[in-house]
């Protein structure tokens, strides 16, 4: 739905198994934590908005940087019930 902190999530830690009952390709999505900085994902993910979600303000590498900190003990990717669990 464009939730910049729910996105982020996903890309730097990756997303496993079906979404809805559908598995896509090999069902993950690998995490670009450890590739891509706070901006690359920042710039990705503001492409993505204003592309579908018409966003009209880019997505803050500051606000990556937050979640990337939140969820740095992390280690599986997560799943797509994992993602809608969590508050909006």
């Amino acid at each position: 739905n464009g939730n910049v902190p729910v996105l982020a999530r996903i890309l730097l830690k990756g997303q496993s198994g079906p979404i809805d009952g559908v598995v896509y390709g090999e069902g993950l999505m690998p995490p670009l934590e450890a590739t891509h900085s706070d901006e690359q994902i920042a710039q990705v993910l503001t492409y993505v908005g204003e592309r579908w979600h018409q966003w009209s303000q880019p997505a803050p590498a500051s606000e990556i940087a937050s979640v990337r900190e939140a969820i740095s003990s992390r280690k599986n990717p997560w799943t797509h019930g994992e993602l809608k669990a969590l508050p909006k």
